[in-house]
């Protein structure tokens, strides 16, 4: 459970955020330095990790925040293919559907069905065509929802 946006923030809270034990010694430094637990920057707030650290600093933190994620469009046309450019000529697709994706939408980035970040596109190791930013593209997406390789239409 996030921590609080305003109000008293204890040592305990912090710690329990981290997935510590409530009643385990912390240093502020060390919790920001990610001694503990690395920091999620995914988290709407975080502390910055710069002296002097501050408990006010940890308002808002999530420490199991989801990826910041982009909304986009995938055009399920009934078929998988084999190649970029055999998915770019099933143009014009039929009625697009939504996702989200990680990052810029390139390769390495994550496409889910949902916009929390819960449940990976499942891509059949197969190019889709999806509207990532760029309109017309083909995704070589894995079974864990991770593009492998991107081609422009």
């Amino acid at each position: 459970m996030p921590l609080p946006s305003s109000g008293q923030i204890s040592f305990s809270d912090i710690n329990t955020e981290l997935g510590r034990a409530s009643d385990d010694e912390i240093s502020l430094s060390d919790a920001e330095g990610g001694v503990y637990a690395a920091i999620n920057t995914s988290s709407p707030s975080y502390p910055d990790g710069i002296a002097p650290n501050q408990i006010s600093e940890w308002y808002d933190y999530d420490h199991n925040a989801g990826p910041a994620l982009t909304q986009g469009m995938w055009y399920d046309t009934g078929f998988t293919y084999g190649s970029g450019p055999t998915a770019c000529s099933v143009f014009p697709p039929g009625a697009p559907n939504d996702i989200w994706y990680s990052g810029t939408g390139g390769v390495g980035d994550v496409i889910y069905y949902d916009d929390q970040g819960a449940t990976p596109f499942f891509g059949f190791n197969q190019y889709q065509v999806f509207d990532l930013g760029q309109p017309n593209v083909a995704a070589l997406v894995d079974n864990s929802g991770i593009i492998q390789d991107i081609y422009v239409c």
